[in-house]
């Protein structure tokens, strides 16, 4: 393997890592601002 099949592997798997690790928290982040929107417009009507 050369140097830049290596950078190239490790930035990929970072990458990777990157998007499995930021989606559940933007998924969380968004559930928890829909139900407190659910919850404000039950609370105003």
């Amino acid at each position: 393997m050369t140097l830049m099949s290596l950078q190239r592997l490790s930035l990929e798997s970072g990458r990777d890592w990157m998007i499995s690790t930021v989606s559940p928290m933007r998924a969380t982040f968004f559930s928890s601002w829909a139900m407190n929107l659910a919850l404000r417009r039950m609370y105003f009507l």
